[in-house]
């Protein structure tokens, strides 16, 4: 009797690949220009090229005749306040003991 595959079991193992986990699949990294115009973009594309170096990014787009030309975005960072929601929430809180006060002297009148 033969085998498959040389199985004395006579049953076939499955197999399932494994492919590694993917990080930053979206996110293409050049080294400075000189990476951005080293970085082949296929006629009719555009792609974003994150500087490694700078806070840079590159938009780089090849029409269908292969000319590249490229838009520079300047990355550029901003502190957001700590404190904005606690100033934020004891504004609101002012407003509505205002609030309250006036109604409560208003109903306080009528009645």
């Amino acid at each position: 009797m033969a085998y498959p595959y040389n199985n004395p079991y006579g049953y076939q193992a499955q197999y399932t690949p494994v492919q590694p986990a993917q990080q930053n699949q979206n996110i293409i990294w050049v080294q400075g220009e000189a990476g951005m115009k080293a970085y082949w973009v296929a006629p009719g594309n555009t792609m974003a090229l994150w500087d490694s170096e700078n806070p840079v990014i590159y938009l780089k787009t090849c029409d269908m005749s292969g000319i590249p030309t490229v838009r520079i975005i300047d990355i550029s960072y901003r502190e957001q306040p700590q404190n904005a929601a606690t100033g934020d929430y004891k504004a609101l809180e002012a407003r509505i003991a205002k609030i309250e006060t006036m109604m409560a002297k208003g109903s306080g009148e009528n009645a």
